[in-house]
């Protein structure tokens, strides 16, 4: 497991030292090394959303949380479908479009707010990955037929 000093993440990130360590103040170390504590990206750039969006009471974006509602009802009424052949039309022609498209308003909201690109990316990815996972499942799909059918 790869891990990051404060210094590192803020480089990596190209964020303001002194936000990082506001972000991570109250989040556990993965690790320590030599005594000094360590994260995972993965850790830090949650812990930075978090943060962020802590700062900014307008970070919800309306049109953004109602794509999330349609993906989630989307979702629902595809894993409720009785036979696998329907779940997997579903996924196709209702979900996968959604998640399309929720992916690009992810990374537009991102970009919007002036988050570095790779920030933006790292989030939207990790969202995808959940969002996918849930497409996968009901359809008795592996994690790699889900990306291949969805197009990544």
């Amino acid at each position: 497991m790869k891990t990051f000093s404060v210094n590192a993440i803020a480089e990596l990130l190209e964020r303001d030292r002194a936000t990082v360590v506001r972000a991570l103040r109250e989040v556990p170390a993965d690790v320590k090394e030599r005594g000094q504590p360590r994260w995972r990206m993965a850790t830090a750039v949650a812990a930075l959303e978090r943060h962020h969006q802590a700062d900014d009471d307008d970070a919800t974006d309306p049109a953004l949380t109602a794509a999330y509602k349609k993906l989630d009802t989307a979702i629902a009424a595809m894993q409720a479908a009785a036979s696998l052949e329907r779940r997997r039309c579903m996924a196709i022609n209702t979900v996968k479009p959604l998640l399309a498209t929720t992916d690009r308003m992810i990374r537009a909201a991102g970009r919007a707010a002036g988050h570095d690109e790779e920030l933006v990316a790292l989030r939207a990815d990790h969202l995808g990955t959940v969002m996918l996972r849930e497409f996968e499942r009901p359809c008795e799909w592996s994690f790699e037929e889900a990306l291949k059918i969805i197009g990544i």
